[in-house]
């Protein structure tokens, strides 16, 4: 039997195992996961022991990811779904408890308990910043008494199991239809303007690379390689580099809160680099609730 007709069978025992679609089916197989019951763990099931070397090791990962390298995302992408559901949900709240500064064990309560898959890309999407997040994270759950190997993620209850059509299902499915009635809804099309003449009046284009870091406005060629590890504006989320005259012009930001505190925070970090930071009064494009910031060369 050939190695392709062979996963093949795999993966239609899977499917039979789990009603997943064939392509859903085929990427567990193909990464070696053919044991469904491990991926029907709940997202908040007891973490391996070494937390700390686990967030460390993400911490490198996404370093090497910021730069925009398809290989270096990849891998981090990988090392992510690799884990085990516990250690992959906290360090998804250490991440968000380092952008806010706090409230460890109020965030592993709020946060949605998605998918391993979708929680996978919730934390690589940020590798911009991700590093500096963890970081941050790891100070907070030191300072608030975190025993990082603890169990303070609380276990969902067994009625809250993931299967077709429990209660869990039915509680995410009445939140959906409660933010398609009353959430403010993403428009591609009026962003996708707003985006364009935003860069229109600025003159800039967005940089291909995706490499946002603000040593670049300080570098006179604006060059993706700099001396020093990145620096990214505190609380900074869905950065962009944008270019004009073929150097890095204007970084910009697009948070989804904005306190007075952090804005304080973000200053400091300019005056630092000497740059010039502003928050524009034009409708951010990345989501309706998004503010959108933007730092200049001096």
């Amino acid at each position: 039997m050939s190695d392709n007709t062979k996963q093949k069978k795999l993966i239609r025992a899977r499917q039979k195992a789990t009603g997943e679609s064939y392509s859903t089916a085929r990427l567990h197989v193909v990464r070696g996961r053919l044991d469904p019951a491990r991926d029907q763990q709940p997202a908040d099931a007891e973490p391996s022991a070494g937390l700390r070397a686990v967030v460390e090791a993400v911490i490198q990962l996404a370093n090497a990811a910021a730069d925009g390298s398809p290989s270096a995302d990849q891998a981090l992408r990988t090392y992510l779904t690799d884990l085990a559901p516990g250690d992959l949900r906290k360090v998804e709240v250490l991440m968000y408890a380092g952008r806010s500064d706090g409230g460890i064990r109020e965030l592993a309560a709020e946060l949605h308990r998605d998918t391993h898959e979708m929680t996978v890309d919730i934390v690589a999407d940020k590798a911009q910043v991700l590093a500096a997040y963890l970081a941050e994270g790891l100070f907070v759950a030191a300072d608030e008494g975190i025993d990082l190997d603890g169990a303070w993620l609380r276990k969902p209850s067994a009625k809250w199991a993931r299967a077709p059509g429990s209660d869990y299902d039915r509680a995410i499915d009445g939140m959906r239809a409660w933010d398609a009635r009353f959430a403010p809804q993403p428009d591609e099309r009026r962003d996708a303007a707003a985006k364009s003449a935003w860069a229109t009046r600025e003159g800039v284009k967005q940089d291909p690379s995706g490499h946002a870091c603000l040593r670049r406005l300080t570098d006179e060629a604006g060059a993706e390689r700099h001396a020093g590890p990145c620096v990214h504006l505190p609380g900074a989320d869905h950065s962009s580099m944008w270019m004009k005259e073929g150097k890095a012009h204007i970084y910009v930001t697009q948070p989804y809160d904005l306190t007075l505190e952090r804005l304080e925070e973000m200053f400091r970090v300019c005056r630092r680099l000497g740059l010039t930071l502003r928050v524009d009064s034009a409708v951010a494009w990345h989501n309706p609730m998004a503010v959108l910031i933007e730092v200049l060369r001096a």
